[in-house]
């Protein structure tokens, strides 16, 4: 099983022609107040990433609630100028309240993964690879 907030350092990785950061993840509080790590995540996404995928909880088994987690999303926003993919996560564990709740609150075309389903990870990988050629062609 994953647990929430356990990377501790950047993660590199390489697939389907691109490179993937897995990046600590972020909380809901002031740059003042973030540990080194959180800022070191800031740093990659500010000077090495193409495109964001946001990954939002809607289970809220993570420890933060969707209305948190949609105020971060806002922050990331505001702080950079990227493409941004929201990914909901643990569709196999949310229920369908859970997944209609968080849709209305990050938008219906809010892509749904489970990863144990190779086609939602492939739909990811789709997604992703479209949103790097648009935001290639763009620049």
């Amino acid at each position: 099983m994953l647990k929430s907030f356990t990377t501790k350092q950047l993660m590199l990785g390489y697939a389907e022609g691109m490179q993937f950061i897995d990046t600590p993840g972020l909380l809901d509080r002031p740059l003042a107040k973030r540990n080194p790590i959180e800022k070191q995540a800031i740093l990659a996404l500010k000077h090495l990433a193409t495109i964001i995928v946001f990954v939002v909880d809607p289970t809220e088994s993570c420890g933060y609630q969707l209305s948190a987690q949609e105020e971060l999303l806002k922050q990331v926003k505001t702080l950079f100028k990227r493409p941004i993919i929201v990914v909901l996560t643990k569709t196999d564990l949310a229920t369908p309240d859970q997944i209609t709740t968080a849709r209305k609150t990050f938008g219906e075309n809010t892509l749904k993964i489970n990863t144990a389903e190779q086609k939602s990870i492939e739909n990811l990988f789709s997604a992703i690879s479209e949103s790097v050629r648009a935001a290639q062609t763009a620049s």
